[in-house]
């Protein structure tokens, strides 16, 4: 997937997408292929990764757009997910939803929306929960797969976040599960749903962490060799990660969008650094706050 051509422009963002402020830090450069120990040895194109010194977010500036979305995600399924993924065990996303559950008052017909579908995972979970399940997913090999799920076609659309079109208040909690960070207006994509949501409602998101242990590693190995490159976000090689956040980041964008933070709270999935889990990692990953990912539930003001 990394090797097929594709084209790109280049657009130079004057403000930060997620707090509007335009004074940004400049952390290095980022390869457009995998870049290992000695990205110069490597062919391709670089971007400038900067760091917004109000918020914590951090991005490429200029952000590369496809020409193509589809040249990003457009892949078979098999190819992006692996066989060991596509079976989805009974207790998938279970945890959130019991986390969903302690937080909001259950209500007769609540609604909750899925946005990045994928295999369909997280809309079972919210039928196991009695939570009316929508989903939008804009890749149509994903969206072909999902409806094999059992998924009606008037619940599961095959649109974009910005193609899409719900009315006001209409769902309970709204979800970007492993999704917000591949958005290119991730902050236009909280307007849209905050709109969709009732007030008091919920949004779900989960998102790398802009201080993450292996990267931080890395960057300080690139420094050592003297090179002016980073390991952060992967805005032109798979998984095409755009943006890596900081609990700030959400605090300040916050403030623009009329929304507060029900929970925060980080984890790890494995350390990238052994070929199994390592104790000692993980617990320097915890006390530092060094984690992979963060886990979000905003709640809608009113």
């Amino acid at each position: 997937m990394d090797k097929k051509e594709i084209t790109y422009r280049f657009v130079y963002a004057e403000r930060c997408n997620m707090c509007g402020r335009n004074d940004f830090k400049v952390l290095g450069k980022r390869l457009s292929q995998h870049q290992g120990r000695n990205p110069r040895q490597k062919m391709g194109i670089t971007t400038t990764v900067v760091q917004c010194r109000t918020c914590g977010l951090i991005f490429a500036n200029p952000l590369p757009i496809p020409h193509r979305m589809a040249d990003h995600y457009e892949v078979a399924v098999d190819q992006y997910f692996g066989e060991h993924l596509k079976e989805i065990p009974e207790t998938y996303f279970q945890q959130e939803m019991d986390t969903f559950k302690a937080i909001y008052p259950a209500r007769v017909g609540m609604r909750g929306l899925d946005i990045g579908t994928g295999l369909g995972g997280v809309m079972k979970a919210l039928v196991r929960n009695d939570v009316d399940a929508y989903g939008l997913e804009p890749s149509k090999s994903f969206y072909d797969y999902a409806l094999t799920r059992g998924f009606a076609d008037d619940r599961l659309f095959n649109q974009s976040l910005e193609e899409a079109s719900f009315p006001d208040s209409f769902f309970d909690l709204i979800l970007f599960s492993a999704v917000f960070e591949h958005l290119y207006d991730p902050n236009q994509a909280l307007v849209s749903a905050l709109r969709w949501l009732k007030p008091g409602g919920l949004v779900y998101i989960s998102v790398p962490s802009n201080r993450i242990l292996v990267q931080l590693l890395a960057n300080l190995f690139y420094r050592f060799k003297g090179l002016d490159y980073v390991s952060n976000i992967s805005p032109m090689h798979a998984p095409f990660h755009l943006y890596e956040f900081g609990k700030e980041t959400f605090e300040e964008n916050a403030r623009l969008n009329d929304y507060s933070i029900a929970q925060f709270d980080f984890w790890t999935t494995h350390d990238y650094v052994f070929a199994k889990p390592s104790p000692v990692i993980k617990k320097i990953t915890k006390l530092t706050r060094t984690d992979m990912n963060m886990t979000l539930w905003l709640r809608k003001n009113g």
